[in-house]
């Protein structure tokens, strides 16, 4: 592995105008790529077989296709969806047991939980004892659907389910939960809809995501079903979670037949326990009232001792085309506040540093930053700064490049604040 110092000479070789780099070196290891083809052209035809396949580090670029639900074991990869692919993972993805070392990163996915997809989950995305960094990027999260009366299959799934992740983001996602099913049985937690996104024991980091909870039953006079708890658009247990530029929209709430019990509408942001929640120009509402009159739902509730705190001012965000392709043109996207300057940060690998406190949030790029820090410019009265950028080229011996970018922002005001992140990844030509 490189030292900390020839990592930085190696970064201060970029250049302006255009962002070009002089990244000629192998970088930290040599990666594989993968390339997962339900045709057959290309190294698997199943994503799980690649991932099976797959060593610590590797990459899976995958063509546009509908595959069965995949499990990442103990191991750190990256899957992408081809440039313009639509690739659906039906069954949802599950991510277990990985160590601080091992980071998992998926980007550009349609993942649908289903109960009937063999080896598959009601959840979009299940992340159980992640230790490592997480990354979800330009994905889109649906969860099944709760079904009637099969008394084990009736709740609605959560766009994404994590227990014990330590160091999760999700950037410009949307997570739609299931709404929740109906029965005779009575026992309301059966039938509840999901949420956007349940967690505990996690650190979670959303930018410009759209997280919405699934409606659960309402009292139907003709088959008295009994409707289960409600689902809100986040719900963060004994963690703590960092929004910025980000919708979160509770359920409506369930009802028991004859309006013996009632569940208000669910809350965009509900933290419980031992969590905290930091929000930044994030959208949140409550579930409507329901035909019990159970009542609306929170926009944000801290309960059981947990705090929310709300950051004023306007979040900012980052877009680099990804992946790329070595040498190719594309143009870097930040959108703020008009007179904002810009300048990025970029490392081999992700990160996670509560910088909150002092610059408005967390840091997601890992040592060592690039140095000096590079200037973008200035963001237009319309709110965008739109920089062109040439794709690196791709170490020899290597496929890939992967790096791992954040915005540093002066307002006019003079505050300096961390924003928007992402994975930019750079593909060899030829692939």
């Amino acid at each position: 592995m490189f030292s900390t110092l020839a990592c930085m000479q190696k970064l201060r070789s970029l250049t302006l105008p255009g962002l070009a780099f002089g990244l000629l070196a192998p970088v930290l290891s040599a990666t594989d790529i993968l390339v997962i083809d339900p045709g057959g052209t290309g190294d698997f035809t199943s994503i799980q077989a690649g991932v099976l396949a797959a060593q610590d580090g590797d990459h899976l670029l995958v063509r546009e296709g509908s595959y069965a639900a995949v499990e990442i074991a103990g191991k750190g990869v990256s899957i992408d969806a081809e440039p313009g692919a639509l690739v659906v993972v039906r069954g949802g993805v599950r991510v277990i047991d990985t160590q601080q070392v091992q980071g998992v990163h998926l980007a550009g996915l349609e993942l649908r939980g289903s109960y009937a997809e063999p080896g598959g989950s009601e959840h979009a995305l299940v992340a159980e004892t992640v230790r490592g960094p997480l990354r979800v990027q330009d994905c889109t999260l649906r969860a099944a659907q709760g079904q009637q009366y099969t008394r084990t299959n009736d709740h609605g799934g959560d766009g994404a389910n994590l227990v014990d992740a330590r160091n999760a983001a999700f950037v410009r996602c949307d997570l739609t939960a299931g709404d929740g099913g109906g029965n005779f049985d009575g026992a309301a937690f059966l039938q509840r809809s999901g949420h956007g996104l349940w967690s505990t024991h996690s650190s979670i980091v959303l930018q410009d995501c759209d997280l919405i909870a699934g409606d659960s039953m309402e009292f139907d006079i003709f088959t008295c079903d009994y409707g289960g708890q409600q689902g809100h658009g986040a719900y963060v247990l004994d963690g703590t979670i960092f929004a910025s530029g980000t919708r979160m929209e509770g359920g409506l709430g369930g009802t028991e037949g004859l309006c013996a019990q009632i569940f208000p509408g669910g809350d965009g942001l509900r933290v419980d326990g031992a969590a905290t929640g930091v929000v930044l120009d994030c959208e949140l509402i409550g579930g409507p009232d329901n035909v019990c009159n159970a009542g609306a739902g929170q926009p944000s509730n801290a309960v059981g001792g947990a705090t929310i705190r709300e950051i004023l001012g306007t979040s900012r965000s980052l877009a680099i085309p990804s992946p790329s392709v070595t040498g190719e043109s594309a143009t870097l996207e930040v959108r703020g506040e008009p007179g904002d300057l810009a300048w990025l940060l970029l490392s081999f690998e992700p990160g996670y540093r509560d910088l909150t406190a002092a610059l408005s949030g967390p840091l997601l790029v890992g040592t060592p930053l690039a140095s000096p820090r590079r200037r973008l410019g200035y963001v237009s009265e319309s709110g965008r700064l739109l920089f062109p950028v040439v794709a690196p080229a791709v170490p020899m011996g290597n496929e890939l490049l992967e790096l791992h970018a954040q915005l540093l922002v002066r307002d006019e005001a003079g505050a300096v604040l961390l924003a928007g992140a992402q994975r930019w990844s750079v593909l060899a030509a030829g692939l």
